[in-house]
């Protein structure tokens, strides 16, 4: 029999996550897509969220390598969130109303365990004081957006739906308002003709 395994290399750092209904990631414009069968997909910002006028939001920090989201290490841990001018100091930011548009910046701090440290150093050769601690920092820029349409009146509503409906029923509209425009100029035009 053999054994063997295999590692992966991945890039240390902590990514902001939103919680619950109230805060999500702002969509970015369709672009054209082999992948799906509509021929569109549409991504998600990882630099911005939204969220509407007098939610409460709630963040969380998660980090990568995903072993240090496990409990047996939260107490190897500490926090600092920063979102506007208030701080916290736990794990999922809860409960924070948004008024204006503001940055979210979490600080992480891993302390290396002893017994972690004495591993690195015996197969590996990394001298203890080099994985004393380390500090994972990520920010992500909250925006207020006004989600109503009653807010927005009615020219944001017809921008929303501009901005959302497919191509083709935006040409299909485009089409039928200058046929619309052809016809009544070329009425027009004949009617002044004929009253002469």
């Amino acid at each position: 029999y053999t054994m063997s395994r295999d590692f992966e290399i991945v890039d240390l750092g902590v990514g902001i996550v939103p919680v619950g209904d109230d805060v999500w990631y702002k969509k970015l414009p369709e672009r054209k897509s082999l992948e799906t069968e509509s021929g569109l997909t549409q991504d998600e910002s990882t630099t911005t969220l939204e969220t509407a006028i007098g939610n409460t939001i709630s963040l969380e920090a998660n980090l990568t390598p995903s072993f240090l989201n496990n409990t047996t290490a939260e107490s190897y841990l500490t926090y600092k969130w920063t979102i506007g001018e208030r701080e916290y100091d736990t794990k999922i930011a809860d409960n924070i109303a948004i008024p204006d548009d503001t940055d979210a910046t979490v600080e992480i701090t891993y302390t290396v365990p002893k017994s972690e440290r004495r591993i690195l150093r015996d197969t590996l050769g990394i001298g203890q004081t080099q994985t004393t601690k380390q500090v994972f920092t990520n920010t992500i820029q909250i925006k207020v957006v006004d989600s109503d349409i009653t807010h927005n009146g009615i020219k944001g509503f017809f921008a929303s739906t501009a901005h959302n409906a497919p191509e083709y029923l935006i040409f299909l509209l485009k089409m039928t308002l200058i046929v619309g425009l052809m016809l009544f100029v070329t009425s027009f035009t004949l009617g002044i003709g004929v009253r002469e």
